[in-house]
C-alpha cells in the first residue's frame, strides 16, 4: 500500500468539514428550541422569542461556509489527483459525499424553515410544512449515512 502523503490536508479538509457540521448542529438545535417549542410559543408571545425570518437567517448564513468547503474538497482532488494512495482516495470520495449531503440538509433546512415563514404570515399551509419537513428529515439521514461510513474509514486517515 502506498505511504499516505496527503494525510495533513485530508485530516484539514475533515476538520473542517467538522467545523460546518458544528454550526449546522447548532443551528438545528436552536431552531428546533425557538421554533418548535411550548417554550417558544410563549416566548413569542411575549416578545421575547427569536423571529421566524431570524431563524431563517440563521439556517441560510450556514450554506456558504458549507459550499465554499466543498470547493476545497474538490479542488484539492483535482490537485493531488494520482498522489492519492487508495486509502486517501477512498476518504476523499467519501468525505465529498458527506459535504455534498450536508449542504442538501442545510438548504432543505433553509426550505424548511422559509415555509415555515410562509405558514406564519398564512401565505402557506401546515401540508407544504410537513412536506418540507419529510424532505429535511430525510437529508438528515442521508448525511447522517454518509457520515456513518466517514467514522468507519476514519482509521485509514487519522490512525
Amino acid at each position: 500500500m502506498c505511504k499516505m502523503k496527503n494525510r495533513p490536508q485530508i485530516q484539514s479538509l475533515a476538520y473542517t468539514v467538522g467545523d460546518v457540521l458544528n454550526r449546522y448542529v447548532e443551528v438545528h438545535n436552536y431552531v428546533q428550541d425557538e421554533g418548535a417549542s411550548t417554550k417558544s410559543l410563549v416566548k413569542n408571545f411575549f416578545g421575547r422569542g427569536k423571529s421566524q425570518l431570524a431563524l431563517l437567517a440563521d439556517a441560510e448564513a450556514l450554506l456558504p461556509g458549507s459550499l465554499e468547503v466543498e470547493r476545497a474538497i474538490d479542488t484539492f482532488r483535482t490537485t493531488a489527483g494520482d498522489a492519492l494512495s487508495d486509502g486517501e482516495r477512498q476518504y476523499v470520495d467519501v468525505l465529498t459525499g458527506y459535504a455534498r449531503a450536508l449542504s442538501a440538509t442545510i438548504e432543505a433546512l433553509i426550505e424548511r424553515q422559509q415555509v415555515l415563514h410562509k405558514v406564519s404570515t398564512q401565505t402557506a399551509n401546515w401540508t407544504e410544512f410537513s412536506d418540507a419537513g419529510d424532505r429535511y428529515e430525510a437529508s438528515i439521514k442521508e448525511y447522517m449515512a454518509w457520515g456513518q461510513q466517514l467514522n468507519d474509514l476514519a482509521p485509514l486517515i487519522f490512525d
